[in-house]
């Protein structure tokens, strides 16, 4: 009955990217500095309010910066002792594979998650990672 979503639009001429997030966990920017922005959610989750309305949030992002966007079935993935993954650990990960390709970067995550979980998992994982080049952006996209 209801859903959550996160829609981006990357400008790469403009070097910017504005994004809107129905209720959807929060995606992560990592500058070439390092710095982390946390992209959270702008609104409601969808089918909850036919009326709802969500905001659109601007970042101004240059070559090499990364974005990366998951499900919950990262986040909330639980080991053998009922630990969750969590953003912590994702965003680690994520400041450790800075200087590693998209694909060994996203490699490096999920091998990360399925060591972490021992085989239990109960929900879809996805992730997908981006990285704005001069002139383009390249992706990864990892569905488990």
């Amino acid at each position: 009955d209801f859903a959550t979503m996160i829609l981006v639009r990357i400008e790469v001429d403009r070097g910017s990217i504005d994004y809107a997030s129905a209720g959807h966990g929060p995606g992560w920017l990592l500058d070439t500095s390092a710095k982390l922005r946390k992209l959270s959610s702008t609104g409601l989750i969808l089918g909850i309010d036919e009326d709802a309305s969500w905001d659109s949030v601007n970042h101004l992002i240059s070559p090499g910066d990364r974005l990366l966007l998951v499900t919950d079935g990262i986040t909330e993935t639980a080991n053998a002792n009922d630990d969750l993954f969590g953003d912590e650990r994702l965003v680690r990960l994520l400041g450790e594979c800075r200087d590693l390709s998209l694909e060994e970067s996203s490699d490096h995550i999920v091998q990360s998650l399925v060591d972490f979980r021992h085989g239990k998992q109960t929900d879809d994982v996805t992730l997908v990672l981006v990285e704005l080049q001069s002139a383009t952006v390249s992706t990864v996209t990892n569905v488990t």
